[in-house]
């Protein structure tokens, strides 16, 4: 496990990046936005509030429900 560093000490382990995804965050709705993560077979989809103009993410949660990440 990782171990996340207070004060001045640094963790002993640090994390490497081994993929990058690239995505192109389309403009929608909350709602259009949990559609689409329905029917696509993804753990989570990243776009554009339509609202907001910021980018959002709405993934799955472990208890089978739809969580929304906004900044």
């Amino acid at each position: 496990t990782q171990e996340i560093a207070t004060g001045s000490s640094a963790p002993s382990d640090e994390f490497q990046v081994i993929d990058v995804v690239k995505v192109d965050a389309k403009p929608m709705s909350v709602e259009e936005a949990a559609e689409q993560l329905q029917v696509h077979d993804h753990d989570f989809l990243v776009f554009v509030n339509a609202d907001t103009n910021q980018v959002n993410v709405v993934f799955w949660q472990q208890d089978g429900t739809l969580g929304l990440i906004e900044p």
